[in-house]
């Protein structure tokens, strides 16, 4: 399964900010791949723990991990 389609699956449980974070990745994805996750928190107003926690409620270890596994998705 693809990391995309595997985030579209856990979109029902996600909280206000966590759907945020994730209409951003799903509007372009290269784009979210290559952002760190201060210009990611910038860019949404949020904080970088509400992206850690985006990451871990995606069964991820942490936001670079995540970052990790859609890089190699969606850059290669």
């Amino acid at each position: 399964m693809s990391i995309l389609n595997k985030l579209a699956d856990k979109k029902e449980n996600f909280t206000r900010q966590e759907e945020r974070v994730f209409n951003l990745l799903m509007a372009d994805p290269k784009k979210f791949a290559l952002s760190s996750i201060g210009d990611v928190a910038k860019q949404l107003d949020i904080s970088k723990t509400t992206l850690m926690r985006f990451a871990r409620s995606c069964d991820f270890n942490g936001y670079s991990e995540l970052k990790k596994h859609l890089q190699r998705e969606v850059l290669l």
